[in-house]
């Protein structure tokens, strides 16, 4: 026959072999490929082997035995620490990525017989090696049967892995009573039953039907469609068969050119790629983390290790049933609705519980916890663990499928990387103490989510004891009163509240700064500049370079931090000194005296300081003509002076000017509590017209750069003899050097030395962090 005949007989045989699968029932087809569908489910047993064996990790945290063997006691409470169970979790997902049956059993030697925490995170990444292929059961299962039974089996996948929790859940619970180390061995020792078994029938499986037409490989395909069909196929039916998948490899094949991962994320395989993602990301990140750790989450909420193990068993028996009701449904409806509804349900009881955390914890608060839980585990076992299964095997073309499978399986695992760090922080701080929960979401490290929840109690307590009303109340009123202050100050905290904004100061050397809102924050890269500007200063005092007096503008001053820091440090070495802060929020400048008082006060600075540490408002940018004219006649009005009493000239200026771009304070390089909470014409300069500045030569200078422009030109008129300014990284500060030396000139005898500073030390141009550019002008 001519290749045209050819075509026409191919695709002729490819249209009867879909008509003759689409005219099948469920059942018509359940019984003329009942082989096929066996073989289909032995695939999916692997993921009833997976969490079965995942289930005997995940429990194991609420043992006594196991906290008593591997817990370790912090802050009175005797449990296995947040970062071991992140390890052993997170070791699960690293051997998945890395991505067999003997490998396996070898694995479960190292998990049974375990002496140490690290044993287990080691058996976590070897079991997740295998674990991770075992994934791919959904290809050879959607492969393996017709069209019309592909949802069933894929469905078959989901309920599979559920039957390995439901199986696990009594072992766990049958063991827990067993007195010392066998209590947590037991159950794994029971997982060597799964592999051999398994094995041998992979042994015996027949190959894809699809892999061998895509490998040309027609004669084992035929083998194979006669293997898992009835007795009675007929040869034409086989040739239909064959004829349709070949044509359909063929149809894919026209759409892309390659099959590598690259086609993965081009035309409209890039939707197929997104949609199995998305899929695989909200079985992680929809309330499964918590169905996975469901023993330790319920202890936590007040249930007894005996409670907490019966309500697990009680969960994990619904896979079966509810698996069935959901392939029930897919006859009724689609999957994605199936999917995208139940998902929602399941998250609204979710968010019940959640609400339930932020309540007063009492008995039946505990025991609402359970319903809630059972009844979201119930809707997400009817809807999303069975359709996301089918989903995953429906929508990847057929020479893709595996490989957009394996993609995203690694999107499910990155997004486990989260929930398995989250997790058991939150769940270890919740049950030392519910207020870290809402600490950890901005400290992220535990240890500092207990450092500010210390300090924002001595806040909440010294804040009641300051009110009159506490001296007439009695013990019990008074620590409600705190409490609710502190749970007030927490949630502030937990919505990105900055603590300095809470607590109402922040320590700067031996100061003591009040904050507010709309004024920066001092920060700790801000200290340790101004104190390495002591050391220049002191250092040119003691080479007599300045007078007898020493006069410091501190220019955007913001809270006086560096102003008043300056006197501490340098008023018991110079005698004669006067500091002008200047800021053009008249919020700061009143903030700033607050602080000036407050310290003088307290004992943190010299009385001198209060004659020596003035403020002026000004703005600097936009009153700084050519000649500085506007910004020195507001100096000469502030001090009463004239021009020829040598007020135009200054030893040392000092500033931390708004140096961040608008692009950088949106892209996520700036922190969410600064973007929100802290005034933004502190941290962004504003939109300015740089055209005048063509004689300098700095017309283009870029908008976070325009600060140092005009600070760097007024410097020189002033003929300022050192000059600190805060940048925001090396980049910027090597900006700001090329523009001393634009503007900077040599005068008379004056020698310039312009260097980064970061951290105490000058740096050339491989390092980064840099933090300040110091300028020298000594005669």
């Amino acid at each position: 026959m001519s290749n045209t005949e050819c075509e026409r007989v191919l695709l002729e045989r490819a249209y009867a072999a879909n008509a003759a699968d689409h005219a099948l029932t469920w059942w018509q087809a359940m019984s003329k490929y009942r082989k096929a569908v066996f073989w289909a489910c032995v695939f999916s047993f692997t993921l009833t082997m997976q969490s079965s064996d995942a289930t005997s990790t995940t429990t194991f945290y609420g043992q006594t035995p196991i906290k008593e063997q591997f817990g370790s006691v912090d802050k009175g409470v005797l449990e296995v620490s947040a970062k071991w169970q992140t390890g052993i979790q997170q070791g699960l997902a690293c051997g998945e990525l890395i991505g067999m049956m003997v490998m396996l059993t070898g694995c479960l030697f190292i998990f049974a017989f375990a002496q140490n925490l690290g044993m287990m995170v080691a058996a976590m990444v070897l079991c997740g090696i295998p674990w991770g292929a075992f994934q791919t059961g959904c290809i050879a299962s959607s492969e393996m049967v017709p069209t019309c039974l592909r949802p069933l089996v894929t469905a078959w996948i989901g309920i599979c892995w559920g039957l390995g929790f439901f199986i696990g859940a009594p072992v766990n619970r049958a063991c827990l009573h067993l007195a010392g180390q066998w209590a947590w061995r037991l159950p794994f020792l029971i997982q060597f039953v799964w592999p051999i078994p398994l094995l041998i029938c992979f042994i015996l499986a027949p190959e894809s039907p699809y892999f061998l037409v895509r490998m040309g490989r027609l004669d084992e395909a035929r083998t194979t469609l006669r293997r898992i069909g009835n007795k009675d196929i007929t040869d034409e039916e086989i040739e239909q068969t064959i004829a349709l998948i070949d044509y359909t490899n063929r149809a894919e094949v026209e759409e892309s050119s390659s099959s590598s991962y690259a086609e993965c994320f081009r035309g409209k395989n890039l939707w197929r790629t997104e949609i199995v993602c998305i899929v695989q990301l909200a079985q992680t990140w929809g309330g499964n983390g918590i169905n996975v750790q469901t023993v330790q989450f319920l202890e936590q909420a007040g249930l007894s290790e005996d409670g907490a193990f019966d309500l697990n068993l009680i969960l994990n028996s619904q896979y079966l049933t509810f698996g069935l009701f959901c392939i029930w449904l897919m006859t009724k409806f689609g999957r994605a609705t199936i999917f995208t509804i139940g998902l929602m349900i399941s998250d609204v009881f979710l968010f019940g519980i959640g609400i339930l955390g932020c309540v007063k914890q009492t008995t039946a608060v505990s025991n609402a916890v359970g319903p809630l839980l059972l009844v979201s585990s119930v809707v997400y076992i009817a809807s999303v663990a069975p359709a996301s299964y089918t989903i995953i095997g429906e929508v990847p073309s057929g020479k893709l499928r595996a490989k957009m499978i394996s993609i995203s399986r690694v999107a499910f695992n990155l997004g486990g990387f989260i929930t398995n760090v989250l997790l058991p922080k939150m769940l270890t701080a919740y049950k030392e103490n519910p207020l870290l929960v809402h600490l950890i979401q901005e400290c992220r490290i535990l240890e500092h989510a207990r450092n500010e929840l210390r300090w924002l109690h001595e806040s909440a307590v010294a804040k009641v004891a300051k009110t009159k009303e506490s001296s007439r109340e009695r013990d019990s009123q008074i620590t409600r009163r705190w409490q609710q202050e502190l749970r007030r100050m927490c949630t502030e905290r937990g919505r990105g509240k900055p603590l300095q904004y809470i607590l109402g100061d922040q320590p700067f050397g031996e100061l003591q700064i009040k904050c507010q809102k709309g004024v920066l924050i001092p920060r700790a890269e801000t200290e340790s500049y101004t104190f390495h500007a002591r050391d220049v200063i002191l250092e040119g005092h003691r080479a007599k370079h300045f007078g007898k007096s020493l006069r410091i503008l501190d220019l955007c001053s913001g809270s006086g931090c560096i102003s008043l820091l300056l006197h501490s440090l340098l008023a018991s070495d110079i005698k004669d000194l006067t500091i002008v802060g200047v800021d053009v929020d008249p919020h700061a400048i009143k903030l700033s005296q607050k602080n000036k008082f407050h310290n003088i006060q307290r004992g943190h600075l010299s009385p001198r300081a209060e004659n020596e540490v003035s403020f002026l408002q000004a703005d600097i940018l936009h009153s700084i003509q050519s000649d500085s004219s506007l910004f020195l006649d507001a100096l000469q009005t502030y001090f009463h002076t004239s021009r020829d009493q040598n007020q135009n000239t200054w030893d040392v200026l000092i500033s931390n000017p708004p140096y961040i771009s608008p692009t950088n304070l949106m892209n996520g390089t700036t922190s969410r509590s600064v973007r929100k909470y802290e005034p933004i014409r502190a941290l962004v300069p504003p939109i300015f017209d740089c055209s005048s500045w063509q004689d300098s030569g700095l017309e283009h200078v870029a908008r976070e750069d325009i600060f140092y422009a005009r600070l760097l030109s007024l410097a020189n008129q002033l003929h300022v003899k050192v000059t600190v300014l805060e940048c925001g990284d090396l980049e910027q500060a090597r900006r700001v050097v090329t523009m001393s030396h634009t503007l900077f000139k040599q005068v008379g005898d004056a020698k310039q030395r312009v260097y980064i500073w970061d951290d105490g030390n000058s740096i050339d141009d491989n390092d980064g962090g840099a933090r300040a550019v110091i300028i020298e002008r000594f005669s």
